[in-house]
């Protein structure tokens, strides 16, 4: 396993071709490779704007962090069991169990009458 050198120098595709930028990473113009490993997704609430929501929740943790835009997906998901679940309280422990003892005789008469058959 290889180990990370977090001092190394950013790593474009054409080494020869490395375009002089400064400030942050997800400002810059030509954008350095990706380290998959770190790569990551958010969840934006649907009105929120994607840029003020990076700035305000992603670079205070990750000010390296950047986004490609193309790879944007905008939809909304509906959590199902918060719009439709309806809580049933669990039956009573007593009542699981006779069901299973009678489900267990039923069984049982079920052997009994399978081998008086052969």
């Amino acid at each position: 396993m290889g180990e990370k050198d977090e001092t190394a120098d950013v790593v474009f595709a054409d080494p020869f071709a490395v375009p002089k930028q400064a400030g942050r990473v997800c400002d810059w113009e030509f954008k350095p490779l990706q380290d998959t490993d770190l790569r990551d997704t958010e969840s934006i609430k649907y009105k929120d704007d994607i840029d003020e929501y990076f700035a305000r929740e992603v670079l205070p943790f990750a000010p390296d962090a950047w986004m490609d835009r193309g790879e944007d997906k905008i939809g909304y998901e509906i959590p199902f069991t918060k719009f439709f679940y309806e809580y049933k309280p669990l039956r009573d422990l007593s009542l699981i169990m006779g069901d299973i003892e009678a489900l267990e005789q039923e069984t049982e008469d079920l052997l009994v009458d399978i081998k008086e058959g052969f």
